[in-house]
């Protein structure tokens, strides 16, 4: 489990901040600091964030919860304590702590303007900083038993009594601290230890009045604070003792907040990748389009070749090559094709022999031949087996070519 870090805010950019490191076993791991935000984040980098605050801005009491109403706790506290306090019920923040003398027993409560809270956890983000604890003062004072923990600091007295919550007076009313710390009577002092914290200045202007019981106490202890108050403090960190004030709406802020810090990065690269892939899809596209474009082109030519004097778009080329398909098939269905008519010349010829076929003209029911043989007679042969195959051929040209005898038919169907 990692260390935790105690940080106490400056109040402005003027004021540094200052903190201190502890160890899950509660001793300080590094001596306490103080600096700018950068020096702080340095500090908190693989630790666990505790904010602490003035116990003053905190009105910490005990408020009995009915028996068997545990599960409603959180509804039930502020009209509870709606008498205790002077603002709206909204407008304030409540954290339970645990029972202050076990199970039936009061219960602790912290209550804090939800404005001033928010402040809090706003200059902790303003810095970069995401606290899992934010916590008073006055409850990470160290617990004298069977006595009283007295704490002058920062123009304030802080009263820590065990069966009690903390109290926090201003420092000019000690007297008054005093007595709710001893109490009224006189003869219960000589069996109460009283403890006390303080700079070596706070002491030397308290010291008098305090030093005046110390003949009527079981036992009066002084120690000075030389580093400030941040390590007392940080040292009760790990036992988890004190109400942390983040918790319901507030605990689920953080729990966000944190998530998108773990999540920040991923959610980054998630996003470039996603740019990419846009650029990537948009290229991919690019391409498709002018490929398209070059097939609209050849499609056109094809057209062009195919079916001479015609012009298709090209989307409509599929259309008129169906088309011109289905003429051709429709004139050999009715006898008017290319197919019979080459049926019939290659019966004529094979009644020839020596004759060749060197050309082939195919108009629409008419075919144009044209036949090297050995003579003209061969020829006239061939003329001839195609009218017996009643075919209307006629012999329209001949003439000697070469070695050879070369003549022209021209064959319809249907014949005379």
């Amino acid at each position: 489990m990692a260390d935790w870090i105690l940080v106490r805010l400056g109040r402005d950019t003027a004021q540094p901040h200052q903190w201190a490191c502890v160890a899950v076993s509660g001793h300080l791991s590094e001596a306490p600091g103080s600096g700018d935000d950068q020096a702080l984040l340095s500090a908190a980098e693989g630790r666990r964030v505790a904010l602490v605050v003035p116990g003053s801005e905190v009105l910490q009491t005990l408020v009995v919860v009915p028996a068997g109403s545990e599960s409603r706790q959180a509804q039930i506290i502020p009209y509870a304590l709606e008498d205790q306090v002077a603002e709206d019920l909204e407008s304030l923040h409540f954290a339970a702590g645990k029972p202050i003398a076990g199970p039936g027993s009061a219960l602790c409560v912290d209550v804090v303007s939800r404005e001033l809270l928010q402040s809090w956890l706003d200059a902790a983000a303003a810095i970069g900083l995401q606290p899992q604890a934010l916590m008073a003062d006055s409850q990470l004072l160290p617990l004298t038993p069977g006595g009283v923990t007295l704490l002058l600091a920062h123009e304030t007295v802080t009263v820590v009594r065990a069966d009690a919550r903390p109290a926090v007076l201003p420092a000019s009313e000690l007297g008054l601290a005093l007595d709710i710390a001893l109490g009224a009577d006189n003869a219960q002092w000589a069996a109460t230890s009283l403890v006390v914290y303080a700079s070596s200045q706070d002491w030397l202007t308290h010291a008098p009045m305090i030093e005046a019981l110390r003949p009527s106490l079981a036992s009066l202890k002084v120690q000075l604070l030389s580093a400030g108050t941040l390590p007392l403090l940080a040292g009760q960190l790990p036992a988890q003792t004190a109400i942390n004030l983040l918790q319901g709406d507030f605990v689920q802020r953080q729990s966000a907040a944190v998530a998108w810090q773990a999540w920040r990065w991923a959610a980054g690269f998630a996003a470039a990748l996603l740019v990419v892939h846009w650029a990537g899809q948009a290229l991919t596209l690019r391409q498709l389009k002018m490929v398209d474009r070059a097939l609209d082109q050849r499609i056109e030519q094809l057209v062009a070749s195919a079916l001479p004097g015609e012009v298709a778009a090209a989307n409509g080329a599929r259309a008129r090559m169906q088309t011109r398909l289905d003429q051709l098939r429709a004139s050999a269905d009715d006898g008017q094709g290319l197919l019979p008519l080459l049926v019939s010349v290659a019966a004529g010829r094979a009644g020839a022999p020596g004759t060749q076929l060197q050309s082939l003209a195919f108009r629409r029911g008419s075919l144009d031949l044209t036949f090297n043989g050995p003579d003209a007679g061969s020829i006239e042969q061939i003329n001839q087996s195609l009218r017996g195959a009643g075919l209307s051929s006629e012999l329209t040209a001949g003439a000697v070519h070469g070695s050879d005898y070369q003549g022209r038919l021209q064959v319809r169907t249907g014949g005379k």
